[in-house]
């Protein structure tokens, strides 16, 4: 016998509505901790947006431009220390640090200095203001680190895509700069021992040299430096033909000239043709490399900051999940939608709402149950939605239609041929059954049935009787079919009673 009290189905609804309820309190916490933490990433990248807007870049690369500007007019004037350049100098230099500033506040101070290009700022900088609070000093030992100040400049390269082209080989030729080295340490090895060679075997008196500066063999050739300094004029192709070597193989004789003119020739070919193709091609190569590790590392920041959208996504979903549930019912993200928040983190990854909530559908429908679909798997699949169709996603799609298409046309062939034998079976039928049936209305007496008749009759398969047809010809056939038959049959039996 029940007591009195609460039905066990209210108790029950009520027993699982209070265990939901505990477990939605449960997760508040942490899913409150989770947005407040993915607010706070989101926050810092929008700081992190802010300096790395066109909009922030072109400013700074204007007042680069002005201050490289500044300093020419200052070096060109008669009184390069004047109050007007003190002013200007100042102005520039708060500026600037105003700009190191806000970017040190984007980053934390170890992201920042990380940065080599961020290091070469803050020392150009520092100089800026030394230079102006000691200018009373009048040191002139801070003239060549003033004149060092207009380097500033190489910074405008890295302002935007416009100068793109520029940064990629200004950063190829610093990362080449290895290379680089080696390549100039062969080369001064060879212009040595060259330098040597010649030293040695010209002579420093009898060679004239038909120039305008009245330049002897002595100045060419006096010395293993002197030899040497000349054969970098070689190296650079520079008049090297009228004013070096043809003058030294045309005043000599026989094999010494043949000589003279051999050891120029393996010297442009090991230096300008060999070394520095070499030098060339290494300073390219690593403009690629560069570019390649740039689209790579922006890819990277790309995905990183996609992650931590889906993140903050996943967070803000999770914190409307009424029932605690850790999935997403199609009420929950409809609501989640209205969010501008949610909106602009959308924006972000390039989704658009309404294609959330077709993807939502067509997940709900092809899962079969109102349970809501997990959270990981439907931001997994919103990625997806990312952009326009690509060629490489369609693709995909074109080809299994294209092997889909075969496979269709046969099947639907395949069934239109059975469907055609089915009918001229069942049309010999109807006609055989009509010709017995009239021999079984117009008989006198007893009719007997040959054997073939009967397996005719008994050879209808019995599928088609119970077939449900959707063609009307084909229901009508049947029909008749079935009733040719069933009469038949009753004709038969009768007969046999007889």
């Amino acid at each position: 016998m029940m007591s009195s009290g609460t039905p066990p189905s209210t108790a029950g609804s009520a027993e699982r509505s209070s265990t939901q309820e505990s477990s939605r309190q449960a997760n508040e916490p942490d899913n409150s901790r989770a947005s407040d933490a993915i607010a706070q990433k989101v926050s810092k990248r929008n700081r992190k947006r802010i300096v790395k807007s066109m909009r922030f870049k072109v400013t700074v690369g204007l007042l680069i431009a002005a201050y490289a500007i500044t300093i020419g007019l200052g070096a060109d004037s008669d009184d390069p220390g004047a109050r007007i350049w003190v002013i200007l100098e100042t102005m520039f230099a708060t500026c600037f640090t105003i700009e190191i500033a806000l970017r040190v506040y984007a980053e934390d101070w170890r992201s920042y200095i990380r940065d080599s290009w961020s290091k070469f700022d803050l020392l150009l900088v520092t100089l800026q203001w030394v230079d102006i609070l000691v200018s009373a000093a009048s040191l002139k030992t801070l003239a060549v680190l003033r004149a060092l100040r207009v380097l500033r400049l190489m910074q405008v390269v890295s302002i935007g895509p416009a100068f793109r082209e520029l940064w990629i080989i200004v950063n190829g030729m610093q990362e080449s700069a290895r290379a680089t080295v080696w390549v100039a340490g062969l080369l001064l090895m060879l212009l040595y021992v060259f330098g040597v060679v010649f030293a040695a075997l010209v002579p420093r008196e009898g060679i004239e040299y038909y120039n305008e500066w009245g330049w002897d063999g002595y100045t060419y050739w006096g010395s293993v430096w002197r030899s040497s300094f000349t054969l970098f004029q070689v190296v650079t192709l520079d008049d090297w033909s009228s004013n070096v070597a043809r003058p030294l193989v045309m005043q000599s004789s026989g094999v010494k000239a043949l000589g003279y003119a051999l050891m120029f020739i393996l010297f442009i070919m090991l230096t300008s043709f060999t070394i520095m193709q070499q030098l060339l091609g290494a300073m390219c190569e690593s403009a690629q490399v560069c570019a390649r590790d740039n689209e790579v590392h922006a890819l990277k920041i790309r995905e990183k900051e996609n992650a931590q959208i889906v993140e903050a996504l996943k967070a803000i979903f999770l914190a409307a999940d009424k029932d605690g549930s850790g999935t997403i019912e199609r009420e929950e993200m409809r609501a989640s939608l209205k969010d501008p928040k949610v909106r602009r983190l959308l924006r972000q990854i390039d989704v658009v709402g309404t294609d959330m909530v077709d993807l939502f559908t067509l997940m709900d429908e092809a899962q079969g149950t109102k349970d809501g679909i997990d959270a990981d798997e439907f931001l997994k699949r919103c990625q997806l939605l990312k952009g326009d169709a690509r060629g490489r996603d369609l693709i995909p799609i074109s080809v299994a239609l294209q092997a889909a298409v075969p496979r269709f046309e046969r099947v639907h062939l395949t069934s239109a041929e059975r469907q055609v034998h089915l009918l001229r079976t069942a049309a010999d039928s109807v006609d055989r059954l009509y010709i017995t049936m009239r021999r079984v209305a117009h008989k006198k007496g007893r009719v007997e049935f040959t054997k073939a008749e009967l397996d005719m009759i008994d050879s209808i398969p019995a599928h088609l009787l119970a077939s449900r047809p959707s063609n009307h010809v084909q229901r009508k056939t049947v029909a008749t079919i079935g009733n040719f038959y069933r009469r038949g049959q009753t004709h038969h039996e009768h007969d046999d009673n007889d």
